[in-house]
């Protein structure tokens, strides 16, 4: 994406520099990733589209390129078992790749944000532990 070196403050604004048929796969993914958690938190982090829960933090986001877009897993623990889940699509370290003619679907979300949910709620309840350990 050809961002004009304009800091980019929301995902609207992401969105809007894309060709449009770019836009338009993204904004799929992103009705989904909202339809799945309604509460979802949109930032740009990286100069990303990301999506964080309110309580667990970074989700999952995505990006466009010149020849692909890409959905960020934002873990490599995950990786082993969304491979499985996202076997058609091509999968480079903690990104998978797609492009507008096949777009990630509302199911294979749904999988790896649950996926993600699991993994980050494991993570805060060590916090949670750990900060009561403290007091």
């Amino acid at each position: 994406m050809k961002t004009n070196k304009q800091k980019i403050t929301t995902i609207d604004e992401y969105l809007q520099k894309l060709p449009p048929q770019q836009s338009v796969a993204l904004q799929f993914v992103r009705k989904n990733i909202h339809e799945i958690i309604p509460n979802i938190i949109e930032v740009i982090s990286y100069q990303i589209p990301t999506f964080k829960h309110p309580e667990s933090g970074g989700i999952i986001a995505f990006g466009a390129f010149k020849n692909h877009l890409s959905i960020f897993l934002m873990s490599k623990k995950i990786v082993p078992q969304a491979k499985e889940i996202l076997k058609d699509f091509e999968i480079i370290g903690t990104t998978v790749h797609f492009n507008t003619n096949k777009v990630i679907n509302k199911t294979l979300l749904k999988k790896i944000i649950q996926i993600r949910l699991k993994e980050n709620e494991g993570r805060i309840n060590k916090k949670k532990l750990k900060s009561i350990l403290l007091k």
